[in-house]
């Protein structure tokens, strides 16, 4: 008998806690209903009168660009840079010296390097193209 009577409680209790959930939802049900029925508000519509302006068409916006046409310039012997006679840019025109190497070390080597050392001969001809490019004169 105890355990009839706590079933019992047990599905009072259940039906009264989903009987409020159900009445709740249909309380928000009716709202909603009601609030639907209820005429639109009118709708506010502003005009002024239309005038022939000119202007200027214009976007601002960041970005980057890359040119079509550009060359990499490299040089033939490697060393450290002594000076750089351009800009980013400009123009410039066959022939013209575009950076200057530091010749210090190469002069050096080249100035030590005498005919009368064995082998002599053969290093200054192996240097003679590099000695060009850099525009040093070989001592004969």
């Amino acid at each position: 008998m105890r355990t009839a009577s706590r079933f019992l409680i047990a599905i009072i209790f259940l039906g009264v806690v989903l009987g409020g959930i159900f009445g709740y939802k249909f309380y928000q049900f009716g709202q909603m209903q009601e609030m639907l029925s209820q005429p639109q508000p009118p709708v506010e519509i502003s005009a002024i009168e239309a005038k022939a302006e000119s202007w200027t068409p214009s976007i601002k916006a960041v970005g980057s660009i890359k040119a079509v046409n550009g060359i990499e310039v490299a040089n033939e012997v490697p060393g450290i840079i002594e000076n750089i006679n351009f800009e980013s840019g400009d123009t410039v025109k066959q022939g013209s010296i575009l950076i200057r190497l530091n010749t210090a070390i190469d002069e050096a080597a080249v100035r030590t390097v005498g005919r009368s050392s064995p082998g002599g001969a053969r290093v200054q001809a192996h240097l003679r193209p590099a000695a060009k490019a850099c525009r040093i004169s070989i001592p004969v």
